[in-house]
């Protein structure tokens, strides 16, 4: 299932004893472009924490209700590792957080989720030893790669002969909580035209010029065919076909 990052944006947790806020944010993974959490707002509850739930504890959206079920209770949410409103998410943090809720840690294996595909392969599935091995603590120790997807929206995006426009948006498949597109505004390029960038063809972030740049030029996204929301397996293998590449943003073999 195909969602906007602004669609998923305030719609109200709820944990299994009651609501504990609204989604505020989402930090990503700026290597495997995976939504690793959610950032809550949880008004006057917990004043002055910074409050993140791993989408491993996350159900489906409802989106005609507003809500998002999580798998924990407000009292496990509120004994988890404090961390300030303005404190970074620091590698240990995660460990904490992760030691917290009996998770395993999701950079820790050759899948998107440690050693799975999905965000519930993290969940019981392998326990971190109390003593951590050696390649543990250097995982442990290694810069995490979390942004905000708030913050980078708005960044602009630049094609191998030009500017293309701001990212306005963001699309994750909530099956795996990948981040698959990001929407384009192309202002005065493509007046009242969206374009769907593949995550996939970003071949560089330039975070001090808040600049995408992608290996596609501008030509070859104009005349791509537009895909329409909400987004079906076929719109999406026709964009890619366009471009002679699989659903994996790769050259066809």
């Amino acid at each position: 299932m195909y969602s906007r990052v602004s669609e998923l944006k305030n719609l109200t947790l709820s944990a299994l004893d009651g609501d504990i806020g609204r989604s505020r944010d989402f930090l990503f993974d700026d290597e495997h472009w995976a939504v690793r959490y959610l950032e809550v707002n949880t008004s006057r509850w917990l004043i002055g924490r910074r409050v993140l739930i791993s989408p491993a504890v996350v159900g489906v959206p409802d989106f005609d209700d507003k809500r998002l079920p999580v798998d924990l209770t407000q009292s496990a949410i509120e004994d988890a590792p404090g961390l300030d409103k303005d404190q970074p998410v620091s590698r240990q943090y995660e460990a904490e957080y992760a030691s917290h809720f009996g998770q395993m840690y999701y950079w820790w294996g050759a899948g998107l989720w440690g050693d799975g595909s999905n965000p519930g392969d993290i969940v019981s599935r392998v326990e971190v030893p109390v003593t951590p091995e050696e390649n543990v603590v250097n995982s442990i120790e290694e810069d995490c790669h979390l942004r905000s997807a708030e913050e980078v929206i708005g960044y602009r995006t630049h094609a191998i002969d030009g500017d293309l426009g701001e990212v306005e948006d963001f699309i994750v498949d909530t099956r795996n909580w990948s981040i698959a597109f990001a929407v384009l505004d192309t202002g005065h390029w493509l007046p009242g035209r969206k374009i769907m960038l593949p995550v996939v063809w970003v071949n560089g972030i330039d975070w001090a010029e808040r600049r995408f740049n992608i290996d596609v030029t501008k030509a070859a996204l104009e005349s791509a065919p537009e895909i329409e929301e909400p987004l079906s397996a076929q719109s999406i293998t026709a964009f890619y076909e366009h471009f002679g590449k699989s659903v994996t943003g790769h050259p066809k073999q």
